[in-house]
């Protein structure tokens, strides 16, 4: 069964691998000058790859199949440490390649999906309804607008009544809610037409969400139901009852992190 510390601990793995995915996925973009990344300098990709290796290590005898993502981090740890040098002066580049960067975008996204579907097949409780206001504490509620508090009630009253698809779509909308107003705190910018994988990535950027290490957790779940709302976008889609309780929750330990910030 996974704790409480293990799903800790799997959110700032999934927060830190989506940082990585998203330095990745935007390079090729990048102005000549501003490209650089590090590859085997202190603080470059193979020190997160190894403090990657390092999360999983701690957290994969609880979570299944995880080991074909462990050996691929592996293999990109040797393979940079053979293809790269440390300092300039050798034949070797120091900085990452973009070639080496496209074929990484897709092996993060490959462990990135694997980690989020291991997680899911980890288990949970079944609600009932009389354990609402247990999940959701009456000082949570109380902070969440009047549209939020209705999504919520909303999603849940459908989820209790048998309609997992449709009260997961009504609980992403409640949770889109929360990242706009924490996307406006943080940087202080109107959300616009923003969507969500830019919201999260300016929030997660921003100086002083940086500051404060606990906000890896948070952001581990925001990357988290980001990923889940993404794929509910397929046409054919359904979530099962287990599934639709699971983002539920889900929700529930982002409302607390939110409100453990304030």
């Amino acid at each position: 069964m996974v704790t409480k510390t293990d799903t800790h601990e799997l959110l700032h793995f999934i927060d830190h691998l989506s940082n990585l995915n998203t330095l990745f996925d935007d390079f090729p973009d990048f102005k000549e000058e501003s490209s650089k990344i590090y590859v085997r300098t202190s603080g470059g990709i193979a020190d997160s790859f190894e403090t990657l290796l390092e999360r999983l290590d701690n957290i994969g005898e609880k979570i299944e199949k995880v080991d074909g993502v462990k050996s691929s981090i592996r293999r990109w740890i040797n393979r940079l440490d053979k293809n790269y040098s440390e300092d300039e002066g050798t034949n070797l580049p120091v900085y990452l390649t973009k070639e080496d960067a496209k074929a990484l975008r897709k092996e993060t996204q490959k462990w990135l999906d694997k980690i989020i579907e291991s997680f899911d097949n980890s288990g949970t409780a079944i609600i009932k309804e009389n354990q609402i206001n247990e999940v959701f504490s009456k000082e949570i509620m109380d902070r969440l607008d009047n549209d939020a508090q209705k999504d919520l009630k909303e999603g849940i009253d459908v989820l209790l009544h048998g309609y997992p698809t449709a009260a997961t779509m009504i609980l992403f909308r409640m949770a889109e809610r929360m990242i706009r107003e924490l996307y406006k705190n943080t940087t202080g910018k109107e959300v616009g037409k923003e969507t969500w994988g830019h919201m999260l990535t300016a929030i997660g950027q921003h100086e002083d969400f940086q500051k404060n290490d606990d906000n890896k957790v948070l952001m581990g779940y925001l990357y988290y139901l980001n990923k889940k709302r993404i794929n509910a976008a397929h046409p054919y889609r359904r979530y099962t009852q287990e599934e639709a309780e699971r983002i539920l929750l889900q929700i529930k330990d982002m409302l607390e992190e939110i409100h453990h910030r304030k």
